[in-house]
């Protein structure tokens, strides 16, 4: 099994340019999916999670096709947890 490699919030605002605000309103906006708790103070993405939206913005996709892209991402990590 090949784990996952996880990015914090420092590398995640670095590599979407964004700010902790904007991070945090993309998470409640369907935009980018939420973090995965890693520790009792820790929360990370996982890298592919976040490689999958920014080829798909990088293709052009509206907010509305990310969203539905989000979703997918978030349902294939319960999968994953319940398997």
């Amino acid at each position: 099994m090949i784990a996952e490699r996880l990015l914090s919030s420092r590398e995640v605002m670095s590599r979407l340019s964004y700010s902790k605000s904007t991070l945090r309103k993309r998470v409640i906006n369907g935009l980018l999916t939420p973090q995965v708790k890693v520790g009792d103070r820790k929360n990370a993405w996982p890298e592919s999670e976040i490689n999958a939206i920014v080829a798909a913005r990088v293709r052009g996709c509206d907010d509305n096709v990310i969203r539905e892209l989000v979703k997918q991402l978030i349902q294939i990590r319960a999968n994953a947890t319940a398997a």
